[in-house]
């Protein structure tokens, strides 16, 4: 008997096919696990604190790629982790980037205004009617973004808890950004702006 034939006898009996099938199973759930830690993951939006861009029960697929190796910049939509002002929250929290670190934000006149300019908000469903809040019981002084740290805010601004309730958030709970929606099939798309 040749060695090929051996090998194939050797690799058909039961005993190897189970071992075989074991190793098969064991690689999957570590690459899944893998896929799921490092690279992209489904989510949901639980509120309707993103309106009227992301609906309560859309499904995204988040990719966690570039938060891995860029800094997030203003407009993006984050998904991250609750910050330490945050800790009645248990889930992750998805919202938009408005203040980067060593910025100065303030919020008048029903606007979000940085380093004394006025930023343009297509996105929002109103403008804002809450006042401004007390920048250092929030962990910013003078409403100056701390280094390591984002501000983020939800579209829909008179029903959003972020951080203008919760204060800033460290760059390093940002968990990564949704890419595409793939449910409802009605609002299948791009879910990045």
């Amino acid at each position: 008997q040749t060695p090929l034939a051996r090998a194939r006898a050797w690799a058909e009996k039961p005993r190897h096919k189970a071992v075989e099938c074991a190793w098969i199973f064991a690689f999957s759930a570590v690459a899944a696990f893998s896929f799921r830690a490092f690279v992209a993951e489904a989510r949901y939006i639980p509120s309707h604190s993103m309106q009227p861009g992301m609906q309560i029960g859309d499904r995204l697929v988040v990719e966690k790629l570039s938060s891995r190796f860029f800094a997030p910049s203003r407009g993006d939509i984050v998904i991250f982790g609750p910050p330490p002002r945050a800790r009645e929250i248990k889930n992750a929290l998805v919202k938009r980037v408005i203040g980067l670190p060593g910025e100065q934000v303030i919020l008048r006149a029903g606007r979000v205004w940085i380093d004394g300019k006025a930023l343009r908000e297509p996105y929002l469903a109103e403008p804002i009617r809450y006042p401004e809040p007390v920048w250092e019981e929030i962990g910013m002084p003078g409403g100056r973004v701390p280094r390591g740290m984002i501000f983020v805010m939800g579209d829909n601004r008179n029903n959003s808890t972020d951080s203008h309730v919760f204060g800033p958030v460290p760059i390093a709970n940002v968990i990564g950004h949704p890419l595409v929606r793939f449910w409802p099939l009605g609002r299948v798309g791009f879910a990045r702006r």
